[in-house]
């Protein structure tokens, strides 16, 4: 992938539409209450790579909060790749967290081969981040 914003930008444009709604600032799970903010996604590999992707750096505090709380939908709105989106050539995925970020609460979702992992993986970066 390379990293100028012009390429960046053609490659996100063509990327598949279920890819597009992970990076877009709409909610991509079943909807919250009140007033939708952002949202933060997360990739884990067994590596120990963690990619963390948000707009807004202000709501890392918030999904860490939703993520310790909250019981995970396992379902979108909008369907979603199975495969990561940060990094497609890397080995070993085991998961993507998703976190939908409303007025009133959030939304959760965690998918993959190994979603323990990967939630515990998350937890503990955001806690770093927070």
């Amino acid at each position: 992938m390379s990293t100028s914003p012009e390429s960046g930008v053609a490659e996100l444009n063509s990327a598949p539409a279920n890819e597009r709604a992970l990076w877009a600032n709409a909610p991509v799970l079943t909807p919250g209450q009140g007033n939708f903010s952002g949202r933060v996604f997360v990739e884990v590999w067994a590596d120990g790579t963690i990619q963390v992707v948000t707009s807004d750096r202000a709501l890392i505090t918030g999904a860490l909060r939703a993520l310790q709380s909250t019981v995970p939908t396992h379902g979108a709105q909008v369907s979603l790749p199975a495969s990561p989106v940060t990094d497609r050539h890397r080995q070993g995925f085991l998961g993507r967290v998703v976190i939908d970020i409303w007025s009133a609460g959030a939304v959760v979702d965690i998918t993959g081969p190994d979603d323990v992992a990967a939630k515990d993986a998350t937890i503990r970066r955001l806690q770093q981040l927070a």
